[in-house]
């Protein structure tokens, strides 16, 4: 069972925790936070996952001693929706239409982090955009 959850219906939070591996730019991290306008893969972001070892597989920072390390990020994923394609911002699911509607910034709401599988999450990854949203809770150390 995925930690990662739909929206509930009164919009509350959804806060969860979630992996964040970062490819050996932990210090910048623990200095400054996680910077979603430094994210370098589209959708630009905070890339999340509910599963330690997908992000532990490719994406946690190595040292010298052969240890490993990662984030375990306390993330408010808030309303679940997907990138409308500049990368930058998400639209909210059920608003395929408004996608589709060709009207640049049709409908005006916007979702808090793009999610790439819904409703199953079986994917698991989501895109955090703003850093107000993401705290990086613990680092964990693993061989």
């Amino acid at each position: 069972m995925s930690s990662i959850a739909l929206m509930p219906a009164d919009h509350r939070p959804n806060i969860m925790f979630m992996w964040h591996g970062a490819r050996n730019n932990d210090q910048s991290i623990l200095e400054s936070g996680l910077e979603p306008m430094y994210g370098n893969s589209k959708p630009y972001g905070v890339w999340l996952h509910h599963m330690a070892d997908y992000s532990a597989a490719s994406f946690a920072s190595t040292h010298d001693d052969g240890t490993k390390t990662m984030f375990l990020v306390r993330a408010a994923t808030g309303v679940h929706g997907r990138d409308d394609g500049t990368g930058r911002r998400a639209r909210p699911f059920g608003e395929e239409e408004t996608l589709n509607s060709g009207v640049r910034g049709a409908g005006g709401k916007l979702a808090t982090c793009h999610a790439f599988s819904q409703p199953s999450f079986v994917d698991g990854r989501v895109v955090m955009y703003d850093k107000g949203l993401t705290f990086p809770a613990y680092v964990v150390r693993f061989f």
